[in-house]
């Protein structure tokens, strides 16, 4: 998969969900260091895209204190990077990691802040590695 497939795959469900939402979406590519900014009349939400997670705390570092989204995708080693760092990607609050398998259009979302609070620390890694799994089917 290349960026560009991913950019057009984030894109087109960005459009869809508005669609639905009516939300008055305005894109935005190559902005204020982010990939994509999608404004909407409940708040902008800011994209960044990397197809491989190597650099987890650079990621988080250009996401900042915005509402932002890491679209990568789904595959078991940005899955690993992802929970050998959870204890820092845990202490952004407006962060989410989105997961894509283009080959079925399949995603999915966890935000780390919010899935700590929830969540079993012992089961952490099952649990991704499951919702991982559930967007290859």
């Amino acid at each position: 998969m290349t960026a560009a497939k991913l950019k057009e795959w984030l894109m087109s469900w960005l459009q869809a969900r508005d669609e639905i939402e009516a939300a008055g979406l305005e894109l935005k590519e190559n902005t204020g260091g982010f990939d994509v900014i999608a404004r909407r009349k409940p708040g902008n939400r800011y994209f960044l895209l990397s197809q491989e997670i190597t650099d987890v705390d650079a990621l988080l570092k250009r996401a900042g204190s915005k509402h932002a989204w890491i679209v990568t995708r789904n595959t078991p080693e940005n899955v690993e990077a992802l929970l050998k760092h959870w204890g820092r990607a845990a202490k952004h609050r407006n962060t989410a990691f989105c997961f894509v398998d283009l080959t079925n259009r399949k995603h999915w979302t966890v935000y780390p802040y919010t899935h700590n609070l929830i969540s079993d620390p012992a089961t952490l890694r099952h649990g991704l590695l499951s919702l991982a799994e559930s967007a290859r089917i």
